[in-house]
């Protein structure tokens, strides 16, 4: 069903039109202060007392509590907004946290962000659908001032033109990295006017990471050029991930190569000979769904098929499970973690 905004809606208890009227005219820049005659007056026989004022005018604005702030998003889409969000909807659990980070509040997030109880998501907030079928309807409901998606999932995409006509601000954003990461939350802090979170959420963490990265040790048998398979295992079937992902990049970093990258076609198809062939040092395996059924897929896999277990990672004990949490979910304030977790592993 398509859901319009019909212009100059609204409910009874709406702070807004849902649709307001696009020949109000916004300023970009935040008018500057103006000081009275008399106050300048008083600065001047107060000189003492002028000064100290003169030190507080001078400083500027706190972005986003009450002056207008533009960003780019990472779709390069100009978003505006004139005012600190302050009804903000989530469309992922992971971008729901980033805003929970940032120091903002939320009205609305998708169903994945309810089962993550570190989340801590409380009864106040109104479910809008699953992070790939968001409910159109059920947002423009909360009239919210900010919502945020992800530039990867067809159905986001879809919502920009729905939120263009009914004026509210939208950003897409993309994170696959520590720096994606990093990125998003700039933004977010400069708009709640919380930067001292930045540090504490992102530059703290980023410095975390460095340290983990730099402390990393080889495992004695390690030599350049080492290779892994990382293989995402649903209820009903396993498969390849590029070196393009989250883990991945984490994995690059740590001087490990993507077996994938060698032969593509194990994206398609997990061909039994090339992985025998090449047998990677790490097999790293992400559940996917419901846990217990993804690990019993993977199970099923390397017991129906005994040339799985002649790999020398699973031999050896070089095959690992890891937590969805630090590494399906994206970590946010926990990247140092899954670096370290990574890290323990591949010293082993």
């Amino acid at each position: 069903m398509t859901f319009s905004c019909a212009k100059g809606a609204s409910s009874p208890m709406s702070r807004r039109p849902c649709c307001p009227s696009q020949d109000k005219q916004v300023s970009l820049v935040p008018l500057g202060s103006r000081v009275p005659f008399v106050f300048l007056s008083l600065l001047f026989l107060l000189t003492l007392l002028g000064a100290g004022c003169a030190r507080q005018e001078s400083q500027p604005a706190r972005v986003g509590r009450t002056t207008p702030f533009q960003f780019s998003d990472d779709l390069q889409r100009r978003v505006l907004l004139t005012k600190r969000a302050e009804r903000v909807v989530a469309l992922s659990s992971s971008f729901a946290q980033t805003w929970l980070l940032a120091g903002g509040v939320l009205i609305g997030v998708t169903s994945d962000a309810f089962s993550r109880e570190a989340l801590g998501i409380g009864e106040e907030v109104a479910l809008i659908g699953t992070i790939k079928d968001p409910n159109s309807e059920a947002i423009l409901a909360l009239e919210p001032d900010f919502v945020l998606l992800s530039a990867d999932i067809p159905s986001h995409l879809a919502l920009s033109a729905l939120l263009t006509e009914c004026s509210i601000p939208h950003a897409y954003f993309h994170v696959e990295t520590l720096d994606d990461y990093l990125a998003m939350l700039s933004r977010l802090t400069t708009l709640t006017g919380e930067e001292e979170l930045f540090k504490k959420n992102g530059l703290d963490v980023h410095q975390s990471c460095t340290e983990v990265l730099a402390g990393h040790t080889k495992g004695e048998s390690q030599s350049e050029g080492e290779t892994y398979l990382l293989l995402r295992a649903y209820s009903t079937k396993v498969r390849a991930k590029g070196g393009d992902t989250m883990v991945g990049e984490m994995l690059r970093q740590f001087g490990y190569t993507n077996l994938t990258e060698l032969h593509p076609s194990l994206l398609e198809e997990l061909g039994i000979e090339t992985i025998l062939k090449e047998d990677p040092t790490h097999i790293f395996v992400i559940p996917m769904g419901d846990e217990r059924s993804a690990k019993a897929s993977m199970e099923h896999m390397l017991t129906s098929n005994p040339a799985f277990k002649a790999l020398g990672a699973v031999k050896d004990g070089r095959y690992h499970l890891l937590p969805k949490d630090l590494f399906h979910y994206k970590p946010n304030n926990r990247w140092e973690e899954s670096y370290a977790y990574l890290a323990h592993l591949l010293s082993q």
